[in-house]
């Protein structure tokens, strides 16, 4: 009988230490997919992403998912591993090089920023995320030359289906989000190009 008690005693005690456990946090990055073609000729032009305007509700470490059309849930356990007004300019660059077909894309605060040709300004007002369904973007920047000249503006507005389940799918469809973003900005850019004297 006493074998049984100490049996009975170790599972609850066991029981006790797993109920009191602290979950686990994950820390997701964001990634450019696409890498920067690299060329023989020096280009012709740089580039300068300046700061990128976040909605305030996704403005934090943790993730932050819609779970229904007036709920959202901030999740403790899922958060970014970098502040996405650091990530998502990173991306927007390397990904927008890329495009360019290397062309130098400086973020806002790098040395080499200051001597760009054309700048880009970028207000993000929606980044939804919907876990196990979608990612909805929709931004509008701006594009000034160093000459002063203001490009027309864009707008975008696009819904990334997430490709499988979890959050690590859910992280991607971001990252492929903000690629259609930067194919957008590449539009714009090339087409001043085409259009100077």
């Amino acid at each position: 009988m006493s074998g049984l008690r100490h049996i009975t005693l170790l599972a609850a005690v066991g029981l006790l230490a797993a109920c009191g456990s602290t979950p686990t946090e994950r820390f997701y990055t964001l990634n450019a997919p696409l890498t920067a073609l690299h060329s023989n000729t020096p280009a012709a032009y740089s580039v300068t992403l300046g700061a990128v305007e976040l909605p305030e509700m996704v403005d934090r470490p943790q993730l932050v998912v819609r779970t229904s059309s007036n709920r959202i849930a901030v999740l403790e356990q899922q958060r970014w591993a970098e502040s996405l007004k650091s990530a998502i300019p990173r991306v927007l660059a390397a990904s927008l090089g890329a495009r360019l077909g290397g062309v130098p894309v400086a973020v806002r605060g790098d040395a080499t920023a200051r001597n760009a040709k054309y700048r880009i300004s970028v207000n993000i007002q929606q980044l939804e995320s919907e876990l196990d369904r979608a990612v909805t973007l929709d931004a509008t920047w701006s594009i000034r030359s160093a000459l002063g000249t203001v490009l027309p503006n864009g707008k975008l507005h696009v819904r990334e289906a997430t490709q499988g389940s979890g959050y690590e799918a859910l992280v991607a469809a971001h990252e492929r989000a903000l690629v259609r973003l930067s194919a957008e900005l590449a539009l714009g850019i090339q087409s001043a190009e085409r259009a100077k004297p």
